[in-house]
């Protein structure tokens, strides 16, 4: 009995709480508290597991996060903030094909700004009005939309080995100053984790704070410009 508490004890001791208790009765108060310490003990192990993967999770959201700001900081103009902010996105999450449309407020339509690896098969959209497919509709509701297992006959994600429809299918408005300038979509071949959701939400808000500061810089050009001809 005393060498069966002791071997418990020791396999405790090497972390191997995979090991049984049995309790020779009711009465054996031992065998009991060795039990019931073993069950606290793995509860705490599986929170500290869950514990150390939610910081994990925030590591690698926030460094992500920053690596796109660094990568569309300074003055680039809107077509490169476009594409660059595509690509490191689709490729934290994992995408096989990224869209990105820049909302025009004036005539209320968002223009393609740039595309992630599509090829000339695929039939892109130039441009969506406001409430126009997924694109419009995000653009309307100002809401993520996010469609899953849908099938689609022209739209297929393919690489050099295999070519087949995307699993997971996200749109997310890009707002600054809550007034939008651009919607962002992606296929996914898998569906879309948890810490990619938490990801797109905060990528989403830096590509449209670049987006706006380079409409800016185009707009102040322009005017540069109108007034050096005047």
């Amino acid at each position: 009995y005393i060498q069966d508490v002791t071997n418990v004890a020791d396999k405790i001791s090497r972390q191997e709480l995979s090991v049984t208790v049995q309790p020779k009765s009711s009465q054996d108060t031992l065998n009991l508290s060795m039990q019931r310490m073993i069950a606290n003990l793995r509860e705490m192990l599986t929170e500290i597991e869950r514990s150390l993967k939610a910081v994990e999770e925030q590591n690698w959201v926030k460094d992500s996060v920053n690596q796109l700001s660094l990568d569309i900081s300074g003055d680039l103009p809107l077509d490169q903030v476009c594409q660059k902010s595509l690509s490191l996105i689709a490729r934290q999450i994992r995408a096989g094909h990224g869209v990105l449309y820049v909302y025009h407020a004036d005539k209320e339509i968002l223009t393609r700004g740039g595309a992630f690896a599509f090829d000339e098969q695929d039939l892109l959209a130039e441009q969506f009005r406001v409430g126009e497919g997924i694109i419009g509709q995000v653009a309307r509701e100002l809401q993520p939309i996010t469609l899953t297992n849908v099938p689609r006959v022209r739209q297929r994600i393919t690489t050099g080995t295999v070519s087949e429809p995307p699993v997971t299918v996200c749109a997310y408005p890009l707002l600054y100053d809550a007034k939008l300038y651009g919607v962002l979509e992606m296929a996914n071949s898998e569906p879309l984790q948890p810490i990619h959701q938490t990801f797109l939400e905060s990528a989403s808000r830096v590509t449209a704070t670049a987006i706006f500061s380079a409409l800016q810089r185009e707009r102040m050009q322009e005017l540069l410009q109108q007034k050096a001809l005047a």
